[in-house]
C-alpha cells in the first residue's frame, strides 16, 4: 500500500488513494472532489473490514492521513475474500492447460474452490469431437463441474443427421449430459436442449446458476459461417421465464452461456460502445471493438430484454426472430408479467466465445446494470486470434494470446469469488499475464513486464458498495 503523507498536494493524495483501491481489488475510483464526498466514498470502501477508523468531516489533516493509512493497512490484511469460489475457463479448443491447472487447484484447495465452470468450445476447430485429453480432464472434475456447450462443440460436427451418438451431438446431448448427470436439473421440455439450472448453497446463501443453451437447432446441424449464429427454442424460452418467476427473492442468480448476451450491430455506434467499455475498465480488452457483430439475427438481445423486465418488475412482451435459415423454431413469443413480483439478485452472465477479456457492465443504457464476466481463450496457444487484456503483444501491436516470457504458463484461468458477506464479486486471473500499462487510444508500445491489474471487484448491484 502506498502511504499518504501530510506534505502531499491534494492531487497526489487522490492518486495514492486510487492506487491503493486498485491494490485492494478495484472498485470505484475517487476524484478531486470535496472532502465530505471523498470521506463518504472511502467509508463505503472500508465498510465491512475490521479495525477501521471512520472518516468524519472536521478531522484534522494529520488525523485524516493517519486514519486513511491505517484503514488501508487493515483492509489489505483482511481483504481475503470468503464465499463461493468458481474457477472459470472457456474456449480451450482441444488444449488442456487450463483444465489441468483447474483440476490441480481444486485438488490442492480441498473445499476452498467449489466448482469449475467451463463455458464451451472444448473441441478443436472443425472437428467432430473432443480430444482424449479434454475428455479425461473434464471427467476428472467429478460432481464439481458446471458446463455449457459452445458453437464449435455443436456446429463443427460432420454428420448429416442430428444427435446420432455422443460424438455426433457432442455437449448438446449425450456427452455433456453424461458428464454432469443428475448433479444439475435439466430443462427437458426440448429433446435436443441442454439447458439446466443448479442451486448451490454456501454460507446460508443460495446461488441459482442458470445455464442457457444457445444452439437449440431443431432438426438440422449447420456448418460454415452459420456456426456463429445462436438459436433458441420456444420450450427453452418458456422454461427460462418460468424459472425466473419461480426463483425465491432471497436467491442470487448467475447465468452461464457461451456467447455474450448482447450483440452489437456492425457500425460506429457499436465500436464506440465497445471502446468506451474498454476505456473505463482495465479488465476489458482495448481490442474488443464491435464484439459479436458476425451475427445475422434480426433481433439480437433476447436475454438482456428479459432480465431488464425481471429486475425492474416490468411486463415483457415481444417476438424474437431466430436466425432465418435455422431449422425448426422460427419466431418465438416472449411473454411474462413481472410486475408486482420481487426479483432475486442478479449477479452476472459468465461465458467466453469472443476470445477476449470482457469483465464489465453491458455498454448500453437500458441494460447498464447487467454485469458480464467473459474470459479470453483458455490457452495462449489456441489457434485463433485472442485478445487478452492482461497481455500486450509488442510485435503485432495489440493484446494477443502469445507468451512473451518463457516462464509464463500457457493457461488462462479466472477465479470468481462471490462474497455474500461483503456483497461483492472478485475476479482474479491466474496464468498467462505478461503485461504492460494500457492506453486504449494512443496505440503506443508499452514497457515490457509491468502488469495491468490481474483482479477486479464489482458490487452485487451496480452503484453499490465495493
Amino acid at each position: 500500500m502506498r502511504a499518504i503523507t501530510s506534505d502531499m498536494n491534494y492531487s497526489d493524495v487522490i492518486a495514492a488513494i486510487n492506487e491503493n483501491l486498485q491494490e485492494l481489488g478495484g472498485g470505484d475510483a475517487v476524484s478531486n472532489t470535496c472532502a465530505s464526498a471523498l470521506y463518504a466514498v472511502l467509508n463505503n470502501v472500508f465498510d465491512g473490514y475490521d479495525d477501521i477508523t471512520p472518516l468524519v468531516v472536521g478531522m484534522s489533516g494529520h488525523e485524516f492521513v493517519n486514519a486513511v493509512n491505517d484503514n488501508f493497512v487493515s483492509a489489505a490484511a483482511g481483504a481475503e475474500y470468503s464465499g463461493l469460489k468458481l474457477l472459470h475457463t472457456s474456449d480451450t479448443h482441444g488444449t488442456v492447460s487450463s483444465l489441468n491447472e483447474a483440476v490441480s487447484r481444486m485438488r490442492a484447495s480441498g473445499n476452498d474452490v467449489d466448482f469449475l465452470v467451463v463455458s464451451g468450445d472444448l473441441t478443436p476447430y472443425y472437428t467432430s469431437g473432443f480430444t482424449a485429453a479434454t475428455e479425461s480432464a473434464i471427467s476428472s472434475v467429478g460432481d464439481r463441474l458446471l458446463m455449457c456447450a459452445g458453437n464449435h462443440d455443436i456446429y463443427d460436427n460432420s454428420h448429416a443427421g442430428f444427435g446420432n451418438s455422443a460424438k455426433d451431438q457432442v455437449s448438446e446431448t449425450a456427452w455433456m449430459k453424461a458428464r454432469m448427470g443428475n448433479t444439475v436439473t435439466w430443462g427437458d421440455g426440448d429433446s435436443v436442449g441442454s439447458y439446466w439450472h443448479k442451486d448451490i448453497v454456501k454460507d446460508g446463501h443460495t446461488l441459482r446458476i442458470i445455464s442457457i443453451d444457445q444452439y437449440c437447432t431443431g432438426s438440422t446441424v449447420y456448418t460454415g459461417a452459420e456456426r456463429h449464429s445462436t438459436v433458441y427454442s420456444q420450450s427453452e424460452v418458456d422454461w427460462f421465464l418460468d424459472l425466473l418467476y419461480n426463483t425465491p427473492s432471497d436467491y442470487f442468480i448467475a447465468i452461464l452461456m457461451h456467447e455474450p448476451p448482447v450483440q452489437s450491430p456492425a457500425g460506429s455506434d457499436s465500436d464506440a460502445a465497445a471502446v468506451g467499455m474498454a476505456g473505463e475498465n482495465l479488465f476489458t480488452t482495448d481490442c474488443l471493438l464491435a464484439f459479436g457483430n458476425r451475427r445475422n439475427e434480426t433481433d439480437l438481445n433476447l436475454l438482456p430484454r428479459i432480465m431488464r423486465a425481471y429486475l425492474h418488475q416490468e411486463r415483457v412482451s415481444f417476438n424474437y426472430n431466430n436466425y432465418a435459415n435455422r431449422g425448426g423454431h422460427g419466431t418465438l413469443t416472449i411473454e411474462k408479467d413481472f410486475r408486482n413480483h420481487t426479483p432475486a439478485t442478479f449477479l452476472f452472465y459468465i461465458g467466453g466465445h469472443i476470445h477476449a477479456d470482457m469483465c464489465g457492465y453491458i455498454p448500453y443504457t437500458q441494460w447498464a446494470d447487467q454485469l458480464m464476466l467473459f474470459v479470453a481463450a483458455g490457452d495462449s496457444s489456441v489457434n485463433y486470434v485472442t485478445y487478452d487484456d492482461l497481455l500486450w503483444n509488442f510485435s503485432a501491436g495489440h493484446y494477443s494470446g502469445e507468451r512473451y516470457a518463457q516462464d509464463e504458463p500457457s493457461y488462462r484461468l479466472n477465479e470468481v469469488t462471490i462474497d455474500f458477506d461483503r456483497r461483492r464479486i472478485k475476479i482474479e486471473r491466474f496464468g498467462n499475464m505478461t503485461t504492460a500499462p494500457k492506453d486504449s487510444t494512443s496505440g503506443q508500445d508499452r514497457p515490457h513486464g509491468i502488469r495491468v491489474r490481474d483482479k477486479i471487484t464489482f458490487p452485487f448491484k451496480k452503484g453499490g458498495t465495493v
